[in-house]
């Protein structure tokens, strides 16, 4: 298989210079494998994060070794065709973000939900719009591609019905641990106030201290919470704090540093994975299996892949959903970080 695949490199710009890690980066670049079948992958190491680079994965012919040349060598063998990303959550890291949310929504300062088949429409136009300006020798023949995956009736079908997680509710994903915790529940009464049955992911990226992850979490109803993020560095910690507020933990860094045995399942509600820096998609599927054990969330998480990229997780989500009936939650809405 491996004498059967082409490798090209690509490269696409960022609106604006984001933080990976130590790193910041501009451009997102990346490989596609491309099989004799039609059949085409991605293989994106992400600096910051992957021990790997982008030289790597070219000059050594997409060696499976690599986490992410393991998980684009997976996705080709499986023979998995792009689908259009869907949108569990909305991301808030400020108030600036949330203003801009209820700007361009239509209806979202209201209890209302947007027409999921509109929103689908709109992320299906910024996906095509952002591969168009892949910088690659094969950027053509990528787009070319999906397009014809992504225009297709059944694909659009099957992307636009609401969350199965929570109904007609809005989850809201909000960065914590960043400014003044006043601050960070202002921002929250403020969604409360605009989305009274709204869920929550609080995302604090290991920067509490215990005390204060618990005085933040003791001021938050605990039914309204999937899960709080990466909340301390240590997973005992992480287990003491669930048993002490009645909230469970997500695992994403933690789920990274540790592995799926190093956290407690107990206490674990919410598993992050990026899937194209962890492996092959039968390591992301060993994740998914915890996750259904203890009938929590698999959250599949973007590490900035392409349109491309996104729309295989999206692929491979929307399988694993329906064959497993695992509570996914897709957090693949970055398209719009690229230029178009």
């Amino acid at each position: 298989m491996k004498d059967r695949i082409r490798i090209e490199s690509f490269s696409l710009d960022l609106r604006r210079r984001i933080r990976c890690g130590q790193a910041r980066i501009s451009s997102r670049g990346g490989c596609y494998l491309m099989d004799s079948d039609g059949f085409v992958s991605e293989c994106s190491p992400l600096n910051g994060f992957s021990a790997e680079t982008q030289e790597d994965i070219l000059s050594s012919g997409a060696d499976p070794r690599f986490p992410s040349a393991s998980f684009a060598r997976s996705v080709l063998s499986r023979r998995l065709r792009p689908a259009a990303p869907e949108t569990d959550y909305v991301y808030i890291g400020s108030g600036e973000d949330l203003d801009a949310y209820l700007k361009t929504h239509a209806g979202a300062n209201t209890t209302e939900t947007q027409n999921p088949a509109a929103r689908s429409e709109d992320m299906t136009e910024e996906l095509l719009a952002a591969q168009r300006k892949v910088e690659s020798p094969a950027g053509a023949e990528v787009s070319d591609l999906l397009t014809e995956s992504l225009s297709t009736p059944a694909v659009r079908s099957a992307n636009s019905g609401p969350s199965p997680h929570q109904g007609s509710k809005k989850i809201f994903k909000i960065k914590v641990g960043r400014l003044a915790g006043i601050r960070e529940l202002e921002l929250i009464d403020r969604i409360d106030r605009l989305f009274p049955d709204a869920g929550y992911i609080l995302d604090a990226n290991m920067n509490w201290t215990f005390r204060q992850a618990e005085d933040f979490l003791g001021q938050m109803p605990a039914e309204r919470i999937l899960y709080a993020e990466d909340p301390l560095p240590d997973p005992k910690d992480c287990a003491r704090l669930a048993d002490r507020t009645g909230i469970g933990i997500g695992a994403d860094e933690l789920l990274r540093r540790h592995g799926v045995n190093g956290i407690d399942p107990l206490t674990t509600t919410g598993w992050v994975i990026k899937p194209t820096l962890a492996g092959s998609l039968d390591r992301c599927e060993e994740t998914a299996e915890a996750a259904a054990i203890q009938n929590g969330y698999l959250t599949v998480s973007s590490a900035y892949e392409s349109p491309l990229g996104l729309c295989l997780l999206a692929a491979w989500a929307r399988d694993l959903k329906r064959k497993s009936g695992i509570r996914v939650l897709q957090g693949l809405d970055t398209c719009k970080i690229f230029k178009f």
